[in-house]
């Protein structure tokens, strides 16, 4: 199994790139695995880094961030006995 950890936080156009300007997943053979898999949470810049590079990885949500999305849309406009209510319903 092939590991890339990185920030969350990429710029518009660079994904886990190194100063000598190659991508650190394709050097790390990232492509020749037989199975792949993109990890990333809910944030937009990370899904478009999935679709621009790569596409052809599983796309998986990070569990722990699922639960809080829903907790935090459960929450909004509620008071806290009534939304943790719609929570618990939901999740």
């Amino acid at each position: 199994m092939r590991r890339l950890y990185s920030p969350t936080a990429f710029e518009e156009g660079r994904v886990c790139r190194h100063a000598g300007g190659e991508f650190e997943a394709y050097q790390r053979g990232f492509p020749g695995a037989a199975r792949k898999a993109f990890v990333a949470d809910g944030s937009d810049a990370n899904w478009g880094v999935w679709r621009r590079h790569f596409s052809d990885y599983v796309p998986i949500l990070d569990f722990i961030h699922a639960p809080t999305y829903v907790y935090a849309a459960a929450m909004a406009g509620h008071a806290l006995k009534e939304g943790w209510r719609a929570y618990r319903a939901w999740a």
